[in-house]
């Protein structure tokens, strides 16, 4: 390990929903061989104050029990199940809704993939920013695409593109359509304020 590399926060046994800064929506669909990996890159992060919630979209694999027992061992994290299979978009769509519900002072939310590896600085550099420059409206990290048996995926470094605030915003909902477009077209995690 790079001894210039920060120290990972230390796992939190207890939070206080109503105090989480940050939810994350992680989907989850057969794809156990990813999944404790990007769950492991998350609880590692140097700013531990976020709240995930993992959504499995009916898997047949070993996901449902990967995410239970992450909910027993990490307060931060709640597992939910679809009662059936609701497909991509719907999924999405739920976990945003329970991540808002679950963490509902949450004042930043980014959907996480369950196939992805985070820099442990990533969501602490991403909050300094939002933080502390108002103007602007989502950050969203510079994306490593690798390749590994017959699969690929994304590492996700703490280097941050930044979208500013246009000056005259054409409607209330500018903030929101920007997010969705540069999430699905860069295929990108960004946190963004607001409403996805």
């Amino acid at each position: 390990m790079d001894r210039n590399q920060p120290k990972s926060a230390p796992r939190r046994t207890k939070i206080d929903p109503a105090t989480v800064k940050v939810s994350l929506g992680m989907t989850l669909h057969n794809n156990v061989k990813y999944l404790r990996a990007a769950v492991k890159s998350l609880q590692h992060q140097t700013h531990g104050d976020f709240g995930l919630v993992l959504v499995d979209d009916q898997s047949s694999d070993a996901t449902e029990t990967i995410g239970r027992r992450y909910e027993r061992k990490d307060d931060r994290i709640r597992y939910f199940r679809n009662k059936r299979r609701l497909g991509m978009t719907e999924t999405w769509r739920r976990a945003f809704w329970l991540a808002r519900k679950t963490y509902p002072n949450a004042k930043y939310f980014s959907w996480i993939s369950d196939h992805d590896i985070w820099s442990p600085t990533w969501l602490a550099t991403m909050l300094d920013v939002l933080d502390s420059e108002d103007e602007i409206l989502l950050v969203y990290p510079y994306t490593q695409k690798n390749h590994s048996e017959r699969q690929d995926f994304f590492i996700h470094r703490a280097d941050l593109f930044r979208h500013r605030r246009h000056a005259r915003p054409t409607r209330p909902l500018a903030p929101q359509v920007c997010a969705s477009h540069w999430r699905w077209q860069h295929g990108v995690r960004s946190i963004s304020r607001g409403v996805p």
